[in-house]
């Protein structure tokens, strides 16, 4: 068995380990006699009386100092024992008084835990009775709402009762406050969302008569593409007739021109010979000078009439050549005109503040052919 150090038999196992005084004394006066029988042998011819006496003398003062120092410390493990026993005492008091204060809370302990256990079994009655009462007031409340209005009197009873029944479940109403509070919030919410929605229904209804504004506009739009694309085929098939009727007036200027050309160069030639002919048969007087002048003057007057007629012609060719681009303008722009006004009228639909209208372009049909 493993003892503490400081325990009430570690004095035994030293007893054990050292060996106590009357063993050691029995062990050494064992050894002395056998040393005082084994000297008396060989030693029989010297005196016995002085030898033992001596001897015995020694032997007494030596197990008289071993027997004063086993007491010293037989004393001193009395002494050790004595305090190790109080000690023992002391903690057996402190264990008997803790054990006492243990005792006592577990009786105050099991003492609370049957009044728990009591006051558990009341509230469970209690609980059940509310339970009843609650699912009798649900039915009795479902009937009255049947019987509303024919049973006024019986509205101020069960206000009675209820009144009643609110002081008796006091403690329900704890319960109940965390539920009134979120429908409180529940209720500024809703509130709040009624506000926006008021907020938000004239525009609402603004963008209602914008979209509607804009369906129209769709309607006149398409309308107009149509009309557009329409008036795009007529002006297509006016401007091939214009070309060729262009191509067909060049043709005529072009032999006006070169006929007029080749007369006038005829005109010019004959009215030269003619001067000239007169010029060589008249006398070289006054008067022939007068007729070089004239004759002169009517070449200046025919070349200024020749560049008047260039000139009209190039006017007419570049006027031509200005309707012609212009026409071709007016195809192109009323070609992305009617690719752009789809795509507009699904950009406009989207914005929220003012409408903006299409580019109103008037745009005036004017037929080609009141050009001629």
């Amino acid at each position: 068995m493993n003892y503490p150090s400081g325990s009430l038999y570690s004095p035994l196992l030293n007893n054990r380990k050292y060996g106590s005084g009357e063993d050691e004394y029995r062990r050494e006066s064992s050894s002395s006699s056998g040393a005082h029988e084994h000297r008396k042998g060989h030693k029989t011819s010297r005196s016995p009386e002085k030898s033992s006496s001596s001897r015995y003398g020694k032997n007494d003062e030596l197990r008289m100092q071993s027997l004063s120092s086993q007491l010293a410390s037989a004393q001193s493990q009395v002494l050790q024992l004595e305090a190790e026993l109080s000690t023992t005492k002391m903690a057996k008091n402190h264990s008997e008084h803790r054990l006492i204060a243990l005792q006592r809370d577990l009786n105050a302990l099991q003492i609370r835990n049957s009044e728990v256990i009591s006051v558990m079994k009341t509230l469970e009655s209690g609980v059940e009775a509310l339970q009843k009462e609650k699912l009798s007031l649900v039915t009795e409340r479902d009937d009255l709402k049947a019987k509303l209005e024919a049973t006024e009197k019986n509205i101020a009873i069960l206000n009675e009762q209820v009144s009643y029944l609110n002081e008796r479940n006091s403690t329900l109403s704890k319960k109940c406050v965390d539920l009134l509070d979120g429908s409180k919030e529940i209720r500024e919410k809703a509130i709040a969302y009624e506000d926006e929605l008021k907020r938000i229904k004239p525009r609402f209804e603004e963008m209602d008569a914008k979209f509607s504004s804009l369906n129209e506009q769709n309607k006149s739009i398409s309308t107009r593409l149509n009309m557009y694309e329409m008036r795009e085929r007529i002006w297509i098939r006016e401007k091939s007739e214009f070309e060729q009727r262009h191509k067909e007036t060049l043709e005529k200027w072009q032999r006006s021109i070169a006929d007029l050309r080749a007369q006038n160069e005829l005109d010019l030639e004959r009215t030269v010979r003619a001067e000239r002919d007169k010029c060589q048969n008249a006398n070289f007087n006054g008067t022939s000078k007068e007729m070089a002048e004239m004759t002169e003057g009517r070449l200046k007057d025919l070349q200024t009439l020749f560049e008047l007629v260039k000139n009209h012609h190039k006017a007419e060719m570049a006027s031509c050549q200005r309707r012609i681009s212009e026409l071709e303008k007016l195809r192109r722009f009323t070609a992305e005109e009617g690719d752009g006004r789809r795509g507009d009228f699904f950009r406009l639909t989207r914005r929220t503040k003012g409408v903006a209208r299409p580019q109103d372009k008037q745009f005036e049909f004017r037929s080609y052919r009141s050009c001629y």
